[in-house]
């Protein structure tokens, strides 16, 4: 599935607040300079990671390749033209990285190499997440919690991470973490109470919801609808 990625060289998949509709603050991080012949290498802890998945993106919507690292941590990209790219790795659901780069008209024949440490994915700010919930409204009233996280057209959008969080409780420690599968559909066993959720995946710009689950419910799926990460 092509991802559209913020604009020009603005993208960064760890942004300092949550989605409600509105752009996210994201950290500016300008792009590099590069010539359309591009090696990335991995690493993870310092050291080469070997089988790590490169996913590259030119910011006008278009998926340009899907890549896994070498033995050595390396990933060849295609030529690229010129424009501004975000690439995108990660190794499992725990780590990842993100690097933006700006292939210039005329650019130079000399390969580009460039290194990205993995990082851990990071659980979102749970604090400000609750303290904006606050002030919304619960939209569903459901007998039990089970859904389906999509995307703005309708399609699922499998392995979405997903955080559940009782109004009320400001712990993080209180919180559960559940992951949808391959058909994007998620469910937990939950007793009545008001609950926030945030959805999180990789590409795309983090959901907040409010529900309540009670006996008087409607018996539905809750489906999360997750915008691309651009403004």
């Amino acid at each position: 599935m092509a991802l559209k990625l913020l604009s020009l060289a603005a993208l960064s998949l760890v942004s300092a607040g949550l989605s409600f509709g509105e752009c996210v603050e994201v950290s500016a991080r300008k792009a590099l300079p590069s010539s359309g012949n591009v090696h990335v290498t991995v690493f993870l802890e310092g050291r080469p990671r070997a089988g790590a998945t490169v996913e590259v993106f030119l910011t006008d919507k278009e998926h340009v390749a899907s890549l896994r690292t070498d033995i050595h941590g390396v990933a060849v990209l295609p030529q690229l033209k010129p424009g501004f790219y975000s690439i995108l790795a990660a190794s499992g659901e725990d780590f990842h990285a993100d690097l933006n780069l700006q292939v210039p008209e005329n650019p130079k024949a000399t390969a580009s190499a460039f290194s990205m440490e993995l990082l851990p994915f990071a659980f979102p700010d749970t604090q400000s997440a609750l303290r904006s919930a606050e002030t919304m409204p619960v939209t569903e009233k459901l007998q039990e919690f089970k859904g389906v996280v999509e995307d703005q057209s309708g399609a699922v959008v499998p392995k979405a991470l997903i955080w559940i969080i009782r109004r009320g409780d400001a712990n993080d420690e209180k919180s559960t973490k559940i992951k949808a599968d391959e058909s994007g559909h998620f469910s937990s066993p939950l007793p009545d109470g008001i609950y926030v959720v945030l959805v999180q995946v990789q590409g795309f710009r983090k959901e907040i919801l409010v529900f309540e689950i009670a006996s008087d419910g409607q018996a539905k799926e809750l489906h999360a609808h997750l915008k691309v990460a651009s403004c």
